[in-house]
């Protein structure tokens, strides 16, 4: 897509990422809950970078998620519970994404990115 920068991937902590989303689901698109896959990460049967790609867009400075919304949250909680560092390699989406009517659509975060609620069905 026209949104992709060409070189594509960024290296980044995960606890440095924002939301892009004021909401995330409790489940992932195929039905998992979002706490079983932390789970299969405390328990090692899945390692943090067998997690899907995400895309992210630097914005004034920080990094926000634009994809991947309910991953980084899984990826945050693990961090801060085992007190590691986890870097991540999402996609990196160029500066013209900010003018898309896909970005006005998809960013609604009120709090700069740095909270986010569970809803059980999106509003």
């Amino acid at each position: 897509s026209s949104l992709d920068d060409s070189k594509a991937e960024v290296a980044l902590d995960a606890s440095k990422i924002r939301w892009a989303h004021d909401s995330i689901k409790v489940r992932f698109r195929d039905g998992k809950l979002l706490i079983d896959t932390l789970q299969a990460l405390l328990d090692e049967t899945l390692l943090p970078d067998e997690l899907p790609k995400f895309s992210v867009c630097e914005i004034d400075g920080s990094w926000f998620a634009m994809t991947g919304n309910r991953r980084l949250w899984v990826l945050k909680e693990f961090a801060s519970m085992t007190h590691k560092r986890i870097h991540v390699r999402p996609k990196r989406l160029s500066q013209a994404t900010l003018n898309s009517a896909w970005f006005n659509r998809i960013f609604t975060t009120s709090t700069g990115g740095l909270s986010i609620e569970f809803v059980l069905k999106h509003r």
